[in-house]
């Protein structure tokens, strides 16, 4: 899917996802209800239709890789196989730290999974609601990021390193524009939107109170993928890392736990320790991007930049 999105075309990997989602849907919900002439699975059947869903999603991706003019071959994958010294070595310097800042960053959630599950069944009612509320800021932070890593390639490959450096704190502003409007939705009627989730009248303050809070993050996010996607696309992969590590691990850590623990802020905490933990990141990334020491690395890659 990244291969597709660096050459430009966001298009397909949408329609692929979307063709995807539709079999998970379907082969999910026929298996587990037992639909027409199949039997009801129960929760191997979504096991099956998500696993229909992946399976699909990669054989539609291998036959978009091989079209266009930029498509790989699979001779273009032989002849890489051996040339791996010169071929297969700097993919795996760029991607290496990216799979260390995944692994970083979803050991963390596990931390602060574990704090939120020390505040009781109601904060974890309400949790779980808001980080469904909140996947509409990550799938459009996410979405900006892809983009900027994307242009911000391009335009490195093409010599232009002014461009490039616009194209990160465009995608950075535009996002910070976009989740702004998000925010604006999630304070003026956040009551309404937890509703959405459940009756309960306890977690529905409670959760109200925290939107309000993850309301401030979600712009701060934006500016955070968009900067990190385009490190990213300029082959810088170990400053999102050292940020991921300081960041979801030590600041969004230690703030929770003294906010919550310490503190007994409950939930609230939780939330103001994550919104401080996305500020912090945006601080760090943003000193990163301007400096533009991720430039000269390029120029030495690529050996021609304005």
């Amino acid at each position: 899917m990244v291969c597709i999105q660096a050459r430009g075309d966001t298009r397909t990997p949408l329609r692929i996802g979307l063709v995807a989602e539709l079999a998970n849907v379907l082969v999910s919900a026929v298996l587990l209800f037992g639909l027409g002439p199949f039997p009801s699975m129960g929760i191997r059947g979504a096991a099956i239709g998500t696993a229909t869903s992946f399976t699909l999603m990669a054989i539609l991706t291998t036959r978009a890789l091989g079209r266009g003019p930029y498509g790989v071959r699979w001779s273009d994958v032989s002849e890489g196989l051996g040339r791996a010294r010169r071929v297969l070595l700097p993919i795996v310097r760029v991607s290496l730290p990216t799979f260390g800042e995944k692994v970083i960053f979803h050991t963390g959630f596990l931390v602060f999974a574990a704090l939120v599950g020390r505040l009781g069944e109601t904060a974890m009612t309400a949790n779980q609601s808001l980080i469904a509320i909140e996947s509409v800021g990550f799938m459009t932070a996410t979405g900006f990021g892809i983009a900027s890593g994307a242009l911000v390639a391009q335009a490195l490959g093409a010599g232009n390193a002014v461009r490039a450096k616009a194209v990160g704190w465009t995608a950075a502003a535009l996002g910070a524009v976009c989740l702004g409007l998000v925010s604006v939705v999630f304070i003026a009627i956040p009551e309404v939107i937890i509703r959405g989730f459940t009756d309960d009248p306890t977690v529905v303050t409670l959760g109200a109170r925290c939107l309000r809070i993850a309301a401030v993050a979600q712009p701060i996010m934006a500016v955070c993928d968009a900067l990190a996607g385009g490190l990213r696309g300029a082959g810088d992969t170990r400053s999102p890392m050292v940020v991921a590590l300081v960041g979801p691990v030590v600041v969004r850590i230690a703030a929770c736990w003294i906010l919550t623990v310490e503190l007994s802020w409950g939930l609230v905490g939780i939330w103001v320790g994550t919104t401080l933990d996305w500020t912090v990141r945006m601080i760090w990334l943003s000193v990163v991007w301007a400096r533009g020491r991720w430039v000269l690395r390029a120029k030495q890659r690529v050996g021609t930049l304005d």
